[in-house]
């Protein structure tokens, strides 16, 4: 799919997942980069976490946290077996 076709970021990231070159390895990236990503928000102090000046950046520790916790629950009921 071309950028040009991509209209939200959603559509980005699914573009990303589903088409990369690289294959199944690009699903690994693109999750890893979520989960670094928040892992970094949620080591920084709040001041600095908030790379963006309208949001409030207790706001954006609170998706970091929800976005690692999801992240983590999925992946330890993968590893269990369910």
């Amino acid at each position: 799919m071309s950028n040009a076709d991509l209209e939200t970021n959603e559509d980005l990231v699914m573009d990303l997942m589903t088409f990369s070159r690289f294959g199944p390895m690009g699903h690994v990236f693109v999750i890893e980069a979520i989960r670094g990503y928040a892992a970094q928000i949620l080591a920084e102090p709040v001041r600095k976490a908030n790379r963006h000046d309208t949001v409030d950046p207790e706001l954006w520790r609170s998706i970091a946290a929800d976005v690692k916790d999801r992240c983590d629950s999925f992946y330890a009921q993968l590893n269990a077996g369910g």
